[in-house]
């Protein structure tokens, strides 16, 4: 399993974050639970449970075959579901085979980081902790950045201008090149897509090219210069 370091609070809310693989992952989906109770996957895995039980092949139907399962996969996916259950606030996301698991109790997920099927563990410096919880669009660096400014864009179609502003511009702000390139075929989709710009007077004039496609503006920090 790997370690990383929390810089940023994930969702502007928590702190820390376990990556677990799971071909069940599935059966956590939000938009498929009632109330918030996890009671689709309550269902779905008492019922890989009953056939394991009866004797019976155990899979997952998918669209196109059906994904054969071990007996362990249905335990760990039991045991994520009964932690959760007994958790007041937490937020999971399904990619595929991958559940992502957010919450602010290091309990939890230090819990889950210790099943063999988990890939990643995440947490934030001790020090840091407070300073992240009372600034939300704060992302920490270990070192004192070059671009300060982190702007993340919406859901419109990217601007030519704006592709052609960053190349003359290198100086004050920069773009990687799959966003450069979107940029400059104009009617591709940027949600999501960011760019990190030297200070407040550069995202001014970013505002004014874009206007209203910016969804989130985060300001980095280097981390000696917090308790400043």
């Amino acid at each position: 399993m790997k370690n990383y370091e929390t810089k940023k609070l994930h969702y502007g809310r928590f702190l820390y974050k376990v990556v677990v693989r799971s071909p069940l992952a599935n059966v956590f989906r939000t938009e498929m639970q009632r109330n918030g109770k996890l009671s689709y996957a309550r269902s779905q895995i008492d019922s890989y449970k009953l056939s394991a039980k009866l004797g019976q092949p155990l899979f997952r139907s998918t669209w196109r075959n059906d994904i054969p399962l071990e007996f362990s996969d249905i335990r760990d996916a039991d045991k994520i579901c009964r932690l959760l259950l007994h958790s007041k606030e937490y937020l999971v996301r399904c990619e595929f085979n991958t559940l992502i698991i957010y919450s602010n109790s290091k309990n939890l997920i230090t819990t889950i980081s210790k099943f063999s099927i988990a890939e990643e563990f995440w947490e934030p410096d001790a020090k840091s902790i407070a300073f992240l919880q009372k600034n939300t669009n704060i992302i920490l660096s270990d070192k004192k950045p070059e671009f300060s400014i982190k702007i993340t864009f919406g859901q419109k179609q990217a601007k030519r201008s704006m592709g052609t502003w960053l190349q003359n511009n290198t100086d004050k702000a920069r773009c990687g090149p799959v966003l450069m390139k979107n940029f400059l075929n104009r009617e591709r989709w940027i949600k999501g897509q960011y760019i990190f710009v030297r200070d407040e007077k550069v995202l001014f004039m970013i505002q004014l090219i874009c206007g209203d496609n910016i969804t989130r503006v985060d300001k980095i920090v280097y981390k000696e210069d917090i308790d400043k």
